[in-house]
């Protein structure tokens, strides 16, 4: 990687100090006759954003050439130079970007990054974008999220901001916050001037530590999704980062929302970007929406709510209708491209998702015009309970040493499920306090041009749910209505007796809990804290069976 900065540049002269500052005293040579260029009656936001620093106005050609310079051949109908500075000031850092990648491609043999700050319209093609030197402040936190859109519209989707601010120490809990929003950033990096105090994680508390730890795995494990996202940026000129209004482009509210975003179509990102918040106000669009730590479906659509957002947590939300491919992550992005692959599915309403796969070796040159990359399409629908891969280019040979291991399943109604490929079965487990469906240690190859994985139809119920069932179908000679938790494997009955029985009208009152009649339930198979039990596993008997047939014929999926 080559980082240029391409700062503004200082010419250098006999004088001991020939900065174009325009200081009072100063013998500097360099000075710019006042003009409507040099000192234009709307100045851009660079330049204001260093009066602070000097306490004076800052002028456009500060460090630079005059913008009233006059530059190129004359024209002869004029008699005049054909452009003057202002003109082409921007065209600088352009122009400077594709002979840099070109040697850096031509030294190294590989595919190289140039990241320059000093960019235009038309850079992306060749590099990202440093959103330059910022501060250790909270608005900075909030304008880096607007830069980083913006440049996704100018086409230069790889870009970032300095997390945790560049000048002035950084504060625990801004830092905290800045690494959740930051580890979504395309370009992410915590960097800061010399003289200013540590700011990495490591320099924080153990809370703070962990929770940056935390949402950079996260980033890690998306990254197949990042990627992709940059193949169909590379190839139809789609943005990474997008705002709200891209994807909901009827939704006049969404056009005054700047400081949630998107990640591609499917991912939300909600930071909390004020001191002391520990809630965070959320647009949400019509779409289903899960969030993505505990799995449960956001219950309104096309209004705010408040979400919480400890210290430790940056709010994410899932949109029903994606498939997100997923790697293991590791400490650095080296390791993590050894790691098998796994697949987020998050059906939308009709039960049905959809998403995609792009990669290669990372680092050669010109693979999509080589055709040396894998592509693969993914279809999930509910109605056949099928998941489909179909591989369009098959072109990385490495991709046959790949293996898809895990599945990562929201919204299924009830939760299911068993999986069977090539005549192998895989049993489902849900994530513990989480309605989310899991897979693991598939060990599919990636490569065929197409496999389908059949879901099966165990399925998960709420414990209260199959006690009124079971009390609905097991009637004694009197009427009454017997205690089901007889027929649950016996262990933990104590656990068990402590989360349900305080919780759940149908189970039985607190004194039948003594001496032999205490209850069972064998919680290798239940979650606890959520109340799920898989059907299949209950005590065989008859009553068990009836239950669980008619359970299956009224949830039939």
């Amino acid at each position: 990687m080559l980082n240029s900065m391409m700062a503004k540049a200082v010419f250098d002269t006999n004088e001991e100090r020939p900065w174009n500052a325009g200081e009072t005293g100063s013998n500097y040579t360099l000075k710019c006759p006042e003009n409507s260029f040099d000192d234009p009656p709307y100045r851009t936001m660079a330049a204001f954003r260093y009066d602070e620093i000097n306490n004076k106005s800052i002028r456009l050609s500060q460090k630079t050439l005059c913008l009233s310079a006059q530059q190129g051949e004359i024209d002869s109908s004029t008699g005049k130079h054909k452009y003057i500075h202002y003109d082409v000031h921007n065209l600088y850092g352009w122009s400077q970007t594709k002979p840099t990648l070109d040697a850096l491609r031509a030294a190294s043999g590989k595919r190289g990054l140039v990241l320059p700050r000093s960019t235009f319209v038309g850079s992306g093609q060749w590099s990202g974008h440093w959103l330059g030197d910022n501060t250790a402040e909270w608005h900075e936190m909030k304008r880096s999220i607007i830069g980083m859109t913006e440049f996704n519209w100018f086409g230069i989707p790889f870009n970032g901001a300095d997390i945790c601010g560049y000048f002035n120490n950084a504060t625990e809990e801004m830092c905290t916050r800045w690494m959740q929003v930051g580890a979504f950033y395309p370009f992410s990096r915590n960097h800061n001037n010399r003289g200013t105090i540590d700011q990495d994680p490591a320099a924080w508390s153990t809370t703070s530590l962990n929770s940056m730890i935390s949402v950079l795995r996260i980033r890690y494990t998306i990254l197949p999704y990042y990627y992709t996202l940059f193949y169909k940026a590379h190839t139809q000129g789609s943005t990474v980062i997008r705002p709200l209004f891209h994807e909901f482009p009827s939704d006049k509210a969404t056009l005054d929302i700047y400081l949630q975003f998107l990640v591609g179509p499917y991912v939300m990102i909600a930071p909390v970007t004020d001191e002391g918040a520990r809630t965070v106000q959320v647009y949400i669009p019509s779409s289903p929406w899960y969030n993505f730590y505990n799995g449960s479906m956001i219950p309104v659509q096309n209004q705010s709510i408040s979400i919480n957002a400890p210290l430790e947590t940056i709010p994410i939300l899932l949109r029903g209708g994606a498939i997100v491919p997923t790697q293991g992550f590791a400490n650095n992005t080296k390791l993590s491209r050894m790691q098998p692959f796994g697949l987020i599915i998050i059906p939308d309403l009709n039960g049905n998702a959809v998403g995609d796969l792009f990669y290669d070796d990372g680092e050669s040159i010109d693979t999509i015009t080589a055709k040396s990359y894998f592509l693969a399409t993914f279809k999930w629908s509910s109605s056949t309970s099928q998941l489909t891969m179909m591989v369009d280019v098959n072109g990385y040979k490495e991709m046959s040493n790949m293996k898809l291991n895990s599945l990562t399943i929201y919204g299924l109604k009830p939760t299911q499920t068993t999986v069977h490929v090539a005549g192998k079965q895989f049993s489902t487990s849900l994530r513990p306090n989480t309605q989310i469906v899991e897979v693991n240690d598939m060990g599919l190859p990636m490569d065929p041009s197409r496999w389908i994985i059949n879901v099966g139809s165990i399925n998960f119920i709420k414990i209260n749910e199959l006690c009124k069932l079971y009390n609905q179908n097991d009637k004694d000679k009197n009427g009454t209505s017997t205690n089901f938790l007889k027929h649950l494997k016996p262990i933990h009955s104590v656990e068990y007796k402590k989360r349900y029985t305080e919780e759940d009208e149908c189970l039985p009152e607190e004194g039948i809990f003594e001496g032999n009649d205490e209850p069972t339930a064998d919680l290798s198979t239940t979650n606890p804290s959520i109340g799920f039990i898989r059907l299949d596993e209950l005590e065989n008997n008859r009553q068990m069976k009836k239950i669980n047939k008619r359970f299956k014929m009224k949830n039939q999926i």
